[in-house]
């Protein structure tokens, strides 16, 4: 329910630069396999790029989105109703 409304823009692998310009993102999350697409990326909003290697579960990657999106409190939230 709390994803429904994101629009999809492609994969990891192929994202549609397109479809990413014309949903007018506030934030762009990434991984830094998309390394060499960030100058493009940080063009059309600010980009962060997560390393999944370093942030090995979905809870640190979580936490990590939230708090790039200054969220904590929300996610906090969220692995409290997950546990």
């Amino acid at each position: 329910d709390l994803v429904t409304d994101i629009p999809q823009v492609g994969s990891i692998g192929q994202p549609s630069i397109e479809k990413i310009l014309t949903s007018k993102p506030d934030l762009i999350l990434g991984t830094i396999f998309q390394k060499s697409q960030y100058n493009l990326f940080s063009a059309i909003s600010p980009t962060a790029l997560i390393d999944p290697r370093k942030l090995h579960d979905f809870k640190a990657r979580l936490r990590y989105t939230a708090q790039a999106l200054g969220k904590r409190d929300q996610a906090e939230e969220v692995l409290a109703q997950y546990q």
